[in-house]
C-alpha cells in the first residue's frame, strides 16, 4: 500500500520521513510552488450578495476564499489549507524517468484478457475537507506512453465503495499525446468528510513494460460561509 498524506506547511524532507511512502518527486514540490497555479473557477454568483446556486438552492460563498489544489507527476503534492490530500495507488506502481514519473503494473505486464476496467487497479485521490467546502470542478491532463489500446475509466465517490460512483470518463482510449479532461460539478464537502475519484487504466491487448502518465489532477472550489 503505497499511501500517504502531505500536510501543508510541513517541508517535504520532513514529510518524506514521516510517512515513508512518499510520491518520488515529492522533493520537488518547494520549488513546484514557486510556479503554483493561482486559477479561479467561474461560478454562477451574485456579485452583490456573494452567493451561488447549488441544486438549485442559493447558498452563500466566500469568493475571496476560493482555493485550487493540484497533484503533478512531476512534483507530487501538497494538501492546501482547505482539505487534506492522500493518494493511493493499488495494483499499481510509480517508475521514474528523466525528472518526471509514470505508473504501470506490479510487473510491468498488462494482461490481454483485460476488456474492461479492472476494479482492483487504479489511481486514487482522497480529498477530506477540514473545513466546510464547495468543489467546482476537476480536470485531469493523462496520457499512454506508446500505448497500444490502453484504455481508462476515472469515477469519483463519496463512499469508498464506490456503490455509486460519479462517472467522468467511461472506457475512453487513452491518448498517445497529453490530453486535458474538465468536468464542471457543485457539491458541497462537508468537514470531515471525504471524496475519492481514481483513474482506473487498462490494456485491451495485453502489453509489456508500457505505462501511463497523469500530467496533473486540478480541483477548483471555494470555502462555504
Amino acid at each position: 500500500m503505497k499511501r500517504r498524506t502531505i500536510a501543508l506547511m510541513l517541508s517535504c524532507t520532513w514529510a518524506c520521513i514521516a510517512w515513508g511512502q512518499t510520491h518520488p518527486l515529492l522533493a520537488k514540490a518547494e520549488a513546484a510552488e514557486k510556479n503554483a497555479y493561482t486559477r479561479q473557477t467561474s461560478l454562477p454568483i451574485d456579485s452583490k450578495k456573494q452567493k451561488v446556486a447549488l441544486n438549485g438552492q442559493v447558498i452563500p460563498a466566500d469568493m475571496s476564499k476560493a482555493f485550487a489544489f493540484e497533484y503533478s507527476s512531476r512534483y507530487g503534492l501538497r494538501s492546501p489549507q482547505q482539505a487534506e490530500i492522500d493518494t493511493h495507488l493499488e495494483g499499481l506502481k510509480y517508475v521514474v524517468d528523466l525528472n518526471d514519473t509514470y505508473i504501470t503494473t506490479l510487473n510491468t505486464n498488462w494482461p490481454a484478457e483485460e476488456k474492461e476496467m479492472n476494479p482492483t487497479r487504479y489511481f486514487e485521490i482522497a480529498v477530506k475537507a477540514r473545513k466546510n467546502i464547495f468543489l467546482s470542478e476537476i480536470s485531469y491532463r493523462l496520457q499512454g506512453v506508446a500505448p497500444e489500446k490502453m484504455q481508462f475509466t476515472a469515477l469519483g465517490s463519496f463512499d469508498k465503495s464506490f456503490s455509486k460512483p460519479d462517472t467522468y470518463s467511461l472506457m475512453e482510449t487513452m491518448p498517445p499525446q497529453p490530453r486535458q479532461y474538465s468536468q464542471k460539478m457543485m457539491f458541497k464537502l462537508s468537514k470531515g468528510k471525504t471524496y475519492y475519484f481514481r483513474i482506473y487504466p487498462w490494456c485491451q491487448s495485453g502489453a509489456i513494460e508500457k505505462s501511463i502518465k497523469i500530467d496533473s489532477i486540478l480541483f477548483t472550489g471555494y470555502e462555504g460561509k
